[in-house]
């Protein structure tokens, strides 16, 4: 098994590297933990030439890369994530790549938490988006994200590629692995104190959306293994009471059983 790993050097790129396989590790800069047994591309994703000598006998891609930043501008997302979501999948189509598995974003439903906060945070409320529920993005990090969606859907159903979706709640870094991340943050900053309404706020958001390091390896395992469809859209997500993101479908078409519930973590508080 040969894995090309885009944006490597990232929170996501870097929770992945336990993968079993011959990994690629395809990213602008490099990563700052142990690569050995791995071969690191320092490239750009817009580089046509690096990406088909990075991706040449790959069995699968998991594009990782792009920019990341929800609040990312108009240029930043169409260059680093359009324009090289594109370029990847011509590659990838032109080297037969049987499978890319790409990350979307819980943004490109940011509408309904906007519209719904911070009722939406509690476990009782009554909304469970599905797959098939409109997109609505509200920044251009979630419009490129919903754009590179349907630009893999169209490429899945035109060419001999399975293109698989996961649309991503929040993996956190090794350092703040837990639901606890946005609280703690605004805390070590200076914004907030611990208890505050404004952290009982991000804590109630992030116990929403949390998504642990281990529980997003194994579904990124489950993708590589699973082979039914040419096309699929998945969520991303711990087992957490507080989702407004319906995950039947997920755990029953990969068995995707999470070992981990934002509800249940005791808390670490920020050293």
């Amino acid at each position: 098994m040969k894995i090309l790993i885009t944006g490597a050097s990232g929170i996501c790129g870097s929770a992945l590297i336990p993968l079993t396989g011959d990994k690629v590790l395809f990213d602008l800069k490099k990563p700052n933990y142990d690569i050995k047994e791995n071969k690191f591309v320092k490239g750009d994703l817009n580089d046509i030439k690096m990406l088909e000598k990075s991706m040449k006998n790959c069995n699968v891609v998991i594009h990782c890369g792009g920019a990341s930043n929800p609040n990312s501008s108009w240029k930043s997302v169409l260059k680093n994530n359009i324009m090289a979501t594109q370029t990847l999948l011509e590659v990838a189509t032109k080297l037969n790549i049987p499978k890319i598995i790409f990350l979307s974003s819980n943004r490109v439903f940011e509408m309904y938490e906007i519209e719904n906060a911070p009722m939406i945070y509690e476990p009782d409320f009554n909304l469970l988006l599905q797959k098939s529920s409109i997109v609505r993005p509200a920044s251009h990090y979630g419009i490129s994200k919903a754009f590179c969606e349907i630009m893999g859907r169209s490429f899945s159903e035109r060419c001999d590629i399975k293109f698989y979706v996961i649309r991503l709640g929040s993996v956190r870094c090794k350092e703040e692995d837990h639901p606890y991340a946005y609280a703690e943050s605004g805390v070590k900053k200076g914004l907030w104190k611990r208890g505050s309404k404004q952290y009982i706020l991000q804590e109630k958001r992030l116990k929403s959306l949390w998504m642990s390091r281990r529980d997003f390896l194994k579904m990124v395992e489950l993708c590589i293994e699973y082979e039914a469809v040419k096309f699929e859209i998945l969520f991303g997500l711990s087992d957490n009471p507080r989702s407004w993101f319906d995950m039947e479908h997920t755990k029953k078409l990969l068995r995707y059983k999470p070992k981990d519930n934002a509800e249940r973590f005791i808390q670490v508080p920020t050293k």
